[in-house]
């Protein structure tokens, strides 16, 4: 069941997000990208897509990949 993101789950992804950094991208041209984050910063408990999601204003969504509670990528999906 969906919930929203407690205190401590936002203030990590925000610190991961504020750090992270593109590796590649997916394909050429994509903006859909593969992120690292520093080992410095928290990992979260999340693995696979992020359960949340953003609507774009033209046709797609963005989602947010986590891989071992790490920002891993970003995909634009449409």
């Amino acid at each position: 069941m969906p919930r929203p993101l407690n205190s401590d789950e936002r203030a990590v992804l925000l610190a991961q997000a504020d750090r992270a950094e593109v590796v590649a991208a997916w394909a050429p041209g994509s903006v859909s990208v593969d992120l690292t984050v520093p080992d410095a910063v928290p990992d979260g408990e999340l693995n696979g897509v992020f359960p949340r999601r953003a609507w774009v204003a033209d046709v797609g969504e963005i989602l947010a990949w986590v891989s071992w509670g790490a920002l891993s990528g970003l995909e634009y999906a449409w």
